[in-house]
This record gives structure tokens, sequence and C-alpha cells, in this order.
């Protein structure tokens, strides 16, 4: 296989990370493979190195942080960057989250280099590669399951960690106005009648832990 340019590996299980950059070089895929644990690092290098064209392997969640925002950010740079997001999920709901961001791939870290492989070659061709036991996950999505916004999933987060409406609009900086807003319609959503049954919703989809 033809060696591509520029691989970084954003993840904050160094472990993982360090293991997969191993994998890379084994198969001599890459040219240069940048490894980083946490998104600031990460934006701090793309704003000095001048690649046009980077494979970017990231994990979807990265503590606070979560993949769809750290896409956004590479994004602004205006390069031609390809995304992937290599997870150890099986939530179908959290991987139709991340299909919504419109990655070039999705590959589960226990895959083998069969699939990087088939990834990488997918991705090169312009089209979506998504690994086979991943897609059957996603089969599995119920057609009613509520899609929530990555703003609302925020909040979420914020009310399952028993924060106040008051004290949810201080920390995002919204008025306890929007925050009641967002609530309703979250519930709308899920069609259920109270924040409880909302958060019980979220976490046995994977929405959150």
């Amino acid at each position: 296989m033809e060696k591509n340019k520029v691989a970084i590996i954003l993840d904050d299980e160094k472990l993982f990370a360090d293991s997969f950059s191993l994998l890379l070089e084994k198969y001599q895929l890459f040219e240069q493979i940048h490894v980083f644990n946490n998104p600031e690092d990460l934006i701090r290098f793309l704003i000095v190195d001048d690649q046009k064209e980077i494979f970017f392997f990231l994990d979807y969640f990265i503590k606070e942080h979560n993949g769809v925002g750290i896409l956004q950010d590479i994004k602004k740079f205006g390069r031609r960057p390809f995304i992937i997001f290599v997870s150890s999920t099986t939530s179908p709901y959290i991987l139709n989250n991340m299909l919504h961001a419109r990655p070039h791939a999705i590959i589960s870290k226990s895959g083998g280099i069969e699939n990087l492989v088939a990834c990488i070659s997918s991705v090169k061709r312009n089209s979506v590669y998504i690994e086979l036991s991943l897609q059957s996950l996603l089969d599995e999505l119920k057609e009613n399951m509520p899609a929530f916004s990555q703003r609302e999933i925020q909040l979420l987060h914020l009310f399952s960690n028993g924060l106040s409406i008051a004290e949810t609009a201080e920390m995002v900086y919204l008025s306890k106005h929007t925050i009641i807003t967002y609530r309703r319609k979250m519930m709308a959503k899920a069609n259920c009648h109270s924040i409880g049954q909302l958060l019980k919703i979220a976490k046995d989809n994977g929405v959150i832990s």
C-alpha cells in the first residue's frame, strides 16, 4: 500500500494511542505519525504545521471534550482533513451521533490491521467507511430513538451531575429561560414528562454515562 503523508492520533488513553501509533509504524502506512493526548496540544500543533493532507484518528470521548467539537476545530484550519473516529463504544446511539458529525470513517479500537487498511483505502476513494461490527450495531438502532444536539448532550451531562437550572445556566452562559426551553424540547423529543425520565432514557441509550 502506498504510504500516506501524515497521521495524527488524538486519544487521552496514552497506552492505546501509543499502541495504535506503533501499528501504523509497523505496517508503514504513513510517512509521519504524531500522537496527542489532549486537544489543546493538537490545536497548537496545527497552528504551526502546514501539512495539507492529514489523516486524523480521533477518540470520540476525550475527558470533557467530544469528537464532534474537535472535528469542528480541525476544519477551521481549512485543510483537507480525513476524519476517522476510533472508538470502543458499543452504543448504537453514540455511533449514530458520530455519523451525524459526517466523519470519513468510524472504526473500532479492537479492529485488526485488515480493517484499518480497508478504512484508509476507502477514505482515499472518498467513500465513507463504517467497520462491519459497528454497522451491525447501527442496524439495531431504534427508529424512534430521540436525536439530541451537542448542546443538549452537554446540558444532559450537567443535569445528571445534579446541577439546577440556575447553576446550569451560569455554567454555559445562557439564561434560565433558555435552559428551561432546552429541557422542554428534550423531554418532548424523548416523549417523557420529567427530568428523571429524560435522564434515564439518555443513560439507557448511551447518550450519557
